[in-house]
This record gives structure tokens, sequence and C-alpha cells, in this order.
């Protein structure tokens, strides 16, 4: 059985900093790069330093790590819109995209699961957006949406990736046929 631990709060305030912590199997391994804890009954050699590559059970509990990650990272995201307080929500909701794993920062015999994570969560509402209300155009309401439905892969050649304020203006409605929004300040930045 795949499991994975998630640290809901923290001490730091600084949200972008979240450590790397150790793979488990029952007792800590090493890191592999991940934000978050894998448990699993990983085979392991007797100096129980790694995680055993040719494993076939390794590779299949490997295999199920985007979906798992992908359901939690979705209720999770479910919790923080739940919040009443939009700082309390936010906090929540940055710290969940920090832990999004992403190409090149994990390792060895993780090192193409950000790939997999990143194509599975493609599909599952965890990003916040908003809408104005159909009735009442002074009301915004906010949920949450598939990256496929709201984040353009790329801009059309010869339309530069940041716009004007003025340009976004005009060209927001354009852009994003569904009337839906990110919410500013809410996508952390990591390098």
């Amino acid at each position: 059985e795949l499991q994975l631990a998630i640290r809901l709060t923290s001490e730091d305030s600084e949200e972008q900093n979240i450590e790397q912590l150790p793979a488990f199997a029952w007792l800590p391994l090493r890191s592999y790069g991940f934000r978050f804890i894998v448990q699993a009954d990983w085979a392991v050699p007797s100096s129980r330093e790694a995680i055993l590559a040719d494993s076939a059970l390794n590779q299949a509990l490997r295999y199920a790590l985007p979906s798992l990650f992908c359901s939690v990272t979705e209720r999770l995201a479910n919790l923080a819109l739940m919040c009443s307080d939009q700082s309390s929500r936010d906090r929540q909701l940055r710290r969940l995209y920090n832990l999004i794993p992403l190409p090149q920062e994990t390792a060895e015999f993780f090192k193409h699961t950000p790939d997999g994570i990143l194509m599975s969560l493609r599909e599952h509402k965890f990003i916040l957006v908003q809408r104005r209300d159909r009735q009442d155009d002074t009301l915004i309401n906010h949920y949450l949406a598939a990256p496929q439905h709201v984040i353009r892969a790329e801009l059309p050649g010869g339309v530069p990736a940041f716009l004007e304020d003025s340009v976004k203006a005009d060209m927001e409605k354009l852009l994003n046929k569904r009337g839906m929004f990110l919410e500013d300040g809410v996508m952390p930045e990591r390098q």
C-alpha cells in the first residue's frame, strides 16, 4: 500500500522553502526530492539506504504515485476552498502548490515521476479561480478548476507571455472563453 504524508501547517513564514523529505519503508530511507513523505513497503537493500529500482513491486508502487498525489491534491484544495478566511485559504493553497514536484527536482528512482504527476494534475480540479455571478455581476464566486480549463499551454506566436495591464483588460475575455480567471496572488513563484 502506498501512502503520502503531507504537513498541513508550518511554523515557517516562508512557504516557498518547504524542505525535501525522505521516502519511508516504515523507517526513513533517503530523500528523493519530494516535499511530502512517500511511505510504502518498498523493497530495499539490507543497508536500507535506497529503494531497489529493479523491483517489480517498487515499480508498480511508483506507477501509482501520480494518481494518489492528484487525489490528495484535489481533496486538500477542496478543504482550503471551504476556509471562510481568504488569507488562510490562500496560504493553504500556496502551500499545496509548492508541494507539487517539478521536473529536475526528484532523483534516481523517481526522476520521471514529476512528469507523470504534472500530466495527471491537468485533469484534476485544484486551481483557485473566480467567476462573476451570472445573475449579479457584482458578486464573484470562487471555485476550483482543472488546469486544462484555465491555463493556456502556450501563447500564440508573436504574443508576449507578459501582457501590460491595459492589454490584459481588453484581451482577458478573449484569452479565456470560459470567463474564468486565476485568483491573483495565490499561485506561488518557484524557481
